[in-house]
């Protein structure tokens, strides 16, 4: 090969992929949509939407819940939640106005809603 008037050589082994094929990958992210999901989900009321000073979240389950909270860069945002009953509060007055992501994980599957902070 040239360049410029000078000889370049590049030596060596080069290889080439034409096909590539991913088998079981644990970093891939788990936000596959589902029957689990929708069964969760189902029984989820969100309220209201967009939110203030605080939001509901009614389950007609009697399984114990965890929810996450994030932004929409994907950092996780702190958010207070008493839990009355089947019903959660969460707190929201804290946050920016801005879109959130709440994740829900439950023995039932998983459960995201879009949360509008007004």
């Amino acid at each position: 090969m040239y360049r410029g008037g000078e000889q370049l050589d590049y030596s060596g082994t080069y290889y080439y992929i034409d096909d590539l094929y991913l088998g079981h990958c644990d970093s891939l992210p788990d936000t596959t949509i589902g029957l689990h999901e929708n069964v969760l989900k189902n029984k989820l009321k969100l309220y209201p939407n967009p939110v203030g000073e605080q939001f509901y979240l009614d389950y007609s389950g009697q399984e114990q819940l965890q929810f996450r909270l994030y932004n929409l860069m994907g950092q996780k945002v702190e958010a207070a939640v008493q839990q009355e009953g089947n019903r959660y509060r969460f707190s929201s007055g804290h946050l920016p106005k801005g879109v959130y992501l709440l994740r829900i994980v439950g023995r039932e599957g998983r459960a995201a809603f879009r949360v509008v902070r007004k």
